[in-house]
Order: C-alpha cells, then structure tokens, then sequence
C-alpha cells in the first residue's frame, strides 16, 4: 500500500483528521503543515510541537465517532517528509500552491475527484442548523468518502 502524507496549513485539525481517518482503515500515513514554523502574515504563527486542535479533540472528532489520537505534536512539511511519501495530498488550493512554490514533487489536491460538502449540505443532511463546527465534521465525513474511492 501506498505510504501518504497529508498537508494542511498548522497540522492541528484537517490534516490530522485525515491522518486518523486513513490510518484507522489500515493506510500508512503521516501529516504536516505548510505554515508550520513560517513566520505569514495569513495567520497567527503556528509553532511545532502542539497538540491537536481543542475544536478538533471536543467537537469534531466525537461526532465523527472517531478515537482522539494520543501523542500528537504538529509538525512542519519537509523535503524528507515529502521523498518518504509515495502521494503527497493537499487538503486545499492555497496548501498546494505553498507545497509547489517551496518542494519538489508531485502534488495532489485531497478532494480533487468529489465536492467537499459545505456548511449548508451538511446543514441539510444533519439539521443541525446552529452547529459551529458542522464545516469540519463535513469535510471529516468527505474524507471517509475520499477514503473509500482510494479503496482504503
């Protein structure tokens, strides 16, 4: 089976999520982060060595019925991570143009096959109309679609 890496932008919430997801299907994945340790004006400095994301431990995973994975520290994406890697995935279009501008390698969009539901979708499968966090269990539930096409 293919060895994985998936990359979001802090390492904290989607690219984790997938990691547990894939992996609990038997997959070998690892993740990172694109703005891990990079000093950006887009957002406030994401350092390495954190833990998972608190909306991704209290909200997200529990309703996606998922085990909260024990032991994970952020990390950043590097060229190392990416020659272990047979496919590197990017959760999103601004990741895979970071990915492109600083590595080399070949880079796949995670969800370039299918839609990711979005709030409103998800609104209307689950009706849960009020919940914050209903874009992330969203994207949880299209990973394990993604996870399925893969065959995984």
């Amino acid at each position: 089976m293919s060895k994985l890496l998936i990359v979001c932008t802090g390492n904290s919430l989607r690219s984790p999520l997938a990691k547990e997801i894939l992996s609990a299907r038997g997959a070998t994945v690892d993740c990172a982060g694109i703005d891990v340790d990079i000093d950006t004006d887009e957002h406030e400095f994401l350092a390495s060595g954190e833990g998972l994301s608190n909306k991704l431990i209290e909200h997200i995973l529990p309703a996606l019925d998922i085990t909260i994975p024990e032991g994970h520290s952020t990390k950043a994406v590097t060229q190392e991570l990416i020659d272990w890697a047979d496919v590197v995935y990017g959760m999103d279009d601004g990741v895979l143009g970071k990915l492109n501008y600083r590595f080399e390698g070949e880079f796949t969009k995670f969800d370039s096959e299918s839609d990711i539901p979005n709030w409103e979708k998800y609104e209307e499968e689950s009706g849960e109309s009020d919940d914050m966090w209903a874009w992330f269990k969203a994207e949880g539930e299209h990973i394990k679609r993604i996870a399925e096409l893969m065959e995984i």
